[in-house]
């Protein structure tokens, strides 16, 4: 079984998903975030100037969105299978291997951005210009 949980940045899915991951609920997780880290790192791009550009490129988000399937393929033997991130629920979309379970997390657009500026640092009201 494959288990995605989407949400935008502060709504809690890598929180969420590392519980279900420590709970042994699922056997693996597949992190949007981790790729998009490791996608910025191969650029030699900082992760600021990468998102910035893939608020204009869609073709970053297609490659995000095909290293995670290319992932939950390699994975498809597992029991269940966690995918963690804004595009999780898209990369199974067409997936043929067993059962999906798709969870979206919402959370108030303040409370967002209160556990990004503590999670990251840095100044409420810059946050609340560049995240959405």
């Amino acid at each position: 079984m494959i288990i995605t949980i989407s949400g935008l940045p502060g709504t809690g899915t890598t929180t969420i998903s590392k519980k279900l991951l420590k709970s042994k609920t699922c056997t693996q997780m597949i992190s949007a975030g981790e790729i998009f880290r490791n996608m910025a790192k191969e650029r030699n791009m900082s992760l600021e100037d990468f998102g910035k550009t893939a608020d204009f490129d869609l073709s970053i988000d297609q490659e995000l969105e095909e290293r995670m399937k290319q992932s939950a393929k390699c994975h498809s033997d597992d029991n269940f299978i966690l995918l963690e991130g804004r595009l999780a629920a898209m990369a199974v979309e067409h997936f043929p291997h067993g059962d999906v379970l798709r969870v979206k997390l919402t959370a108030e657009d303040m409370t967002r951005y209160k556990r990004i500026q503590h999670r990251e640092g840095g100044i409420l009201e810059v946050l609340i210009l560049t995240i959405n």
